[in-house]
Order: structure tokens, then sequence, then C-alpha cells
């Protein structure tokens, strides 16, 4: 479960720190949004072919690229971070729900009474109130920070803690 709480501070950051004319903002939002595009049709196959495990560790590492990206107000650095976002927009929607599924079947945890639908539903609500906390503390961190670049940095560190957990506990997650 992850949750984007740099999402709307992509905008502001582009518009009102970086001073990028719209027409640019509207380019780098559109580069980020064919890369998942493409990237969607790969990421399936690629989970498939190295594992699970490894599709959520590339997940942390792409979209860590992505946050370092806004580190650089240079257009080159910035369409880079973008296309990592997008791959990695497609690796968050789709390793981790499918390594759910597969532990779900493999621990048969229908046999304990819970629903695959029960397990979704509970992920949902808890993604949306992570949502709403990681959104309050986004906002926060910009107010004490003064930068609208803090709520990228917070999440490349998340992502790193993220990165050591899945690489240490996840024993096989194919």
């Amino acid at each position: 479960m992850f949750t984007n709480h740099t999402g709307p501070y992509v905008y502001s950051l582009y518009k009102d720190q970086f001073g990028l004319k719209e027409e640019l903002v509207a380019a780098l939002f559109t580069t980020g949004f064919l890369s998942g595009g493409v990237s969607g049709y790969f990421v399936g196959h690629f989970a498939d072919r190295y594992g699970r495990k490894m599709a959520c560790l590339v997940f942390c590492f792409t979209y860590s690229v992505a946050c370092f990206s806004t580190l650089f107000p240079n257009l080159y650095a910035l369409f880079f971070g973008r296309v990592f976002g997008g791959l990695s927009t497609s690796l968050m929607y789709s390793a981790f729900e499918s390594w759910m599924v597969a532990e779900y079947h493999k621990r048969q945890i229908d046999k304990a009474g819970m629903s695959l639908s029960s397990m979704f539903g509970y992920m949902a609500t808890l993604n949306s109130v992570v949502a709403i906390l990681s959104g309050v503390f986004s906002e926060w961190l910009v107010e004490v920070t003064g930068t609208k670049r803090s709520p990228f940095m917070a999440s490349a560190g998340l992502l790193a803690v993220s990165f050591c957990i899945i690489f240490t506990f996840w024993v096989r997650a194919n």
C-alpha cells in the first residue's frame, strides 16, 4: 500500500516555485502520463518474469528518482523525473496488488474467514486514511521548510525504508 502524497505539489512546484510557463508544465504532465501508459504495457510482463518482489523494489527506486529530480530546476532533469514518475505509477498500480493476491492464495487466508474482496476493501479504506494523513503531513512540511520540494524528499526517505523492508522481509513474492 503506497500513497502518492507528493501529487498535489507537482503543479505548484513547477509553476510557482520554478516559474515554468503553463505550456511546459502541461508538457511535463503529458510526459508522465505517456510514460505511465507506455510502461503499463510492460510492467506485468516484468513482474511475471522477475517476480513481484523485484517489481516492488524497482517501484521504490523509480519513484525515488522521480522525487529527487525535483531538486533540480532543470528541464532535462524534470522531464527525466516525469518519465520515471510514469513508470513508477504503473508499477504501483500493478505489482503491489498482484503480490497481495498471490500471498492471499498462497497463505490460504480465505480459510481464516477473510474474503479477497474484504481484504481489498480494508486496503482501500486504509489507503484513504494514509492519503489524508500524508497530505496533512506534507502540508506541514511545506510550511516548516518553506519549499514544495520537502514532500518529495520525505517520500524518497519513506521509499528507502520501504525498499529495505521489502528487500529484507519479503522472502518470496512471485
